[in-house]
């Protein structure tokens, strides 16, 4: 660790007067370089592993004919050299502990094996890695090696065990073109699931602790101490009430994201962990390193995108089982009981969301909530994601403001897919072909160049046939694969685009024949108005002349009537 870095060991609580234990090391650095050693101090495993296998060897099948634990025991009882404190299995345990620790090679791990073996030639040490890593098998803890199609399209087991070819793209799985010498082209490392949830319930300790979460966890309102307390677990035990009923039946997680295992961040390997999580350990255990188990190890170079569901085959199979249940031993009863997993939920980043579920998260459809008229709108060359007052009550008065983005919200929130829908999205890709297939495009190309050519044209160049296997697109214009094509045009074409000029050509002429007879239209309405203007003023002039003359004619009439009244 730097100098410069202050190392910080409170988080805001108070400290209530409280005396720091080895205060005087608080503030010592520790060197950037130095390698953290292994705790010399923790329990020796010689008082840990007998209790182990014994406990297994008694929760195995009664009457199993050549147990592996019985000759774990065995083993066990085998003295490094006469007279020695450990066992050749302890000893061996430890070394192998050591190697994983440090990260020793294979290569110097068999050679520190046989210098051991040649210094002290009394000792019973295995003679290389592999006859080391025999030990680890017994107890459950190996994997299995499944080989896997260049192209990602089958798994080589079951009843494609002994294929030599992949049925769906015919690639070989060897790296030899005959086969001989069978070194596989990728290969999938599946760790069995089964056994090791067998054996949380074969031990009295870890089948205690495992029903810690209904037994012994005191919750408290408003408050997340375990993974019980939230509400994705409550609901589950809702859903399937028969599940929630037997503490033991045990709650999975499932993980899993891509990473070097090379360390170069320049390099585009990429290999894939599937990592499963049991939930039913009380939280200083569950939320441990140790309680972590390896699932699968999805093999590299490249991530393996929508054809992830190949690789989960395995461990798909094994959670279908759990599901169903697996009579086994309760250690802590003593009795006899069906077995049920199930996985709550999955931990992992956004892209890895993709991968694994298969959903699509970016572009307009990147949210997972809004699976029917999404918050999303293209504003100039970017998805934006806006609208998020839809999802605000009808009344609420900032659906009626303009300042957001000058609109009213009027419309309903997003709405999610239903089971049944969501059913038949899934039957519309039931038959998409998993795998890469690269050569595809390869083929299509080539069959491309090789097509028989009419009279006077000359044969369809690289560049030609790369534009037309791939898809339209802004690269191949400006790469200049765009204006080949239409330099080259045939005689079709050509045809074509004269027929698409006479079809315009015409079209301007009705328009021009259309819009003389709307000019001629809009004279006659013009000749129309003039008319109706004459015709109003001659009405006028008309009206005012009787005016004129009615009142002449009064006035005449009162003359004569003032005339007689003086008569």
């Amino acid at each position: 660790m730097t100098s410069t870095y202050d190392q910080w060991i409170h988080h805001g609580e108070a400290l209530d007067g409280r005396i720091i234990e080895n205060a005087d090391h608080l503030n010592e650095h520790i060197p950037f370089n130095e390698d953290v050693g292994m705790n010399e101090g923790e329990e020796d495993l010689d008082d840990r592993i007998p209790d182990m296998v014994k406990e297994l060897f008694i929760a195995e099948e009664q009457g199993a004919e050549n147990s592996m634990f019985a000759a774990i025991l065995e083993e066990m009882k085998e003295e490094l050299f006469p007279g020695a404190a450990v066992t050749r299995f302890s000893f061996v345990v430890k070394l192998l502990h050591i190697k994983s620790f440090y990260r020793i090679s294979n290569a110097a791990f068999t050679a520190i094996l046989k210098l051991l073996s040649l210094a002290f030639p009394a000792c019973s040490l295995p003679t290389s890695y592999d006859e080391a890593k025999k030990l680890i098998r017994a107890l459950g803890l190996g994997y299995d090696t499944i080989h896997v199609c260049p192209n990602n399209c089958v798994l080589f087991r079951k009843g494609l065990a002994k294929h030599d070819n992949c049925p769906v793209c015919g690639e070989s799985r060897w790296k030899d073109a005959d086969g001989r010498k069978q070194i596989p082209q990728k290969v999938l490392r599946h760790f069995p699931l089964v056994p090791r949830l067998k054996r949380i319930v074969a031990s009295k300790k870890t089948a205690e602790e495992a029903q810690w979460h209904k037994l012994k966890r005191k919750p408290v309102e408003n408050e997340l101490s375990h993974p019980a307390d939230g509400e994705a677990w409550k609901e589950f035990d809702r859903k399937y009430e028969w599940f929630a009923k037997d503490a033991r039946n045990i709650r999975l997680g499932l993980a899993t994201d891509g990473f070097n295992p090379f360390g170069k961040m320049n390099s585009s390997y990429s290999m894939w962990p599937v990592f499963v999580v049991p939930y039913n350990f009380p939280p200083w255990i569950c939320m441990d390193e140790s309680n972590f188990m390896m699932s699968l190890l999805i093999p590299g170079p490249e991530c393996p995108g929508k054809d992830f569901d190949v690789f989960l085959e395995p461990l798909v199979e094994e959670l279908l089982t759990l599901w169903a249940g697996l009579e086994t031993k309760d250690a802590f009863s003593g009795k006899e009981f069906k077995l049920h997993a199930a996985v709550i939920w999955c931990i992992h980043d956004y892209p890895a969301l993709s991968t694994l579920s298969g959903r699509v998260t970016k572009g307009y459809y990147a949210c997972v909530r809004c699976d029917k008229n999404p918050c999303s709108r293209r504003i100039r060359n970017k998805i934006c994601y806006i609208g998020h007052r839809r999802f605000l009550p009808r009344d609420h008065p900032w659906r009626t403001k303009k300042y957001f983005d000058g609109q009213t919200e009027k419309r309903d929130k997003p709405e999610e897919f239903s089971i049944d829908e969501l059913m038949q999205q899934l039957e519309r890709v039931k038959d998409v072909r998993p795998g890469k297939h690269p050569g595809s495009k390869d083929d299509d190309m080539n069959a491309i160049m090789a097509a028989p050519v009419e009279d006077e044209q000359q044969p369809n160049t690289a560049i030609e046939a790369v534009s037309q296997v791939l898809p339209s697109s802004k690269f191949l214009q400006n790469v200049g694969l765009q204006p080949a094509l239409k330099k080259r045009s045939s005689r079709a074409e050509t045809l074509r685009v004269q027929e698409l000029e006479a079809q315009l050509e015409k079209e301007k002429q009705d328009k021009e024949e259309l819009r003389q007879k709307l000019d001629g239209q809009q004279q006659e309405i013009d000749n129309l108005k003039k008319q109706s203007e004459e015709a109003r003023q001659k009405h006028l002039e008309d009206v005012g002349d009787l005016k004129k003359q009615l009142e002449e004619n009064n006035a005449l009439l009162r003359g004569l009537i003032s005339f007689n009244q003086s008569q």
